[in-house]
């Protein structure tokens, strides 16, 4: 019995705090939170659903994300792997199907705008679930499906940018065009 209480204080991260973050992954109240993220003394941690599943790794300086985050199915496989300078989306980021098949790669890069900046996606790639290229070097047709094999979006992309229609699905089946 003695030996249980100094390995349990050898295992127990020093220094930890528990943030709480909504669906945007911004800091909130406990109520509103849709995962919990405990955080260690230099800022990095890991975040969960209140169900206990890791949801990803990454630092928070000032509740802010910063350096390389690793996002997490529920099925333990890598989800996302993206970057931040203190909050702000940065360089390459990439996304996973749960198979371990690569989605769809792009990058983050800072437009200016006037007086000021503002971040904008260029996607490089994007596969379809099973390992079929539809878009290559920013060009071609994205088609999003659902768990059910429905499309739940639809449009095309040049030079890495939206252009064009698009047709989105929500969860109640309503269709939304957009240009």
């Amino acid at each position: 019995m003695s030996l249980l209480l100094p390995l349990a204080y050898l295992l127990t991260p020093l220094a930890q705090d528990t943030l709480y973050l909504n669906n945007n992954h911004e800091l909130c109240g406990e109520t509103e939170a849709r995962y919990y993220h405990i955080e260690q003394e230099n800022g990095r941690g890991q975040s969960y659903t209140f169900d206990h599943i890791l949801h990803r790794k990454g630092q928070m300086i000032d509740g802010k994300p910063h350096g390389q985050f690793v996002y997490y199915h529920p099925n333990g496989a890598v989800k996302s792997i993206q970057y931040f300078d203190q909050g702000k989306k940065m360089g390459r980021w990439q996304w996973w199907y749960d198979n371990g098949l690569l989605m769809e790669e792009g990058y983050w890069e800072v437009v200016a705008e006037g007086q000021s900046e503002r971040e904008r996606f260029k996607l490089k790639s994007y596969y379809n679930r099973i390992g079929y290229q539809l878009i290559k070097n920013g060009n071609g047709t994205y088609i999003q499906y659902d768990e059910n094999g429905k499309i739940t979006a639809k449009g095309t992309y040049s030079d890495g940018f939206l252009v064009g229609d698009w047709t989105r699905t929500d969860a109640t089946d309503q269709v939304a065009l957009e240009d």
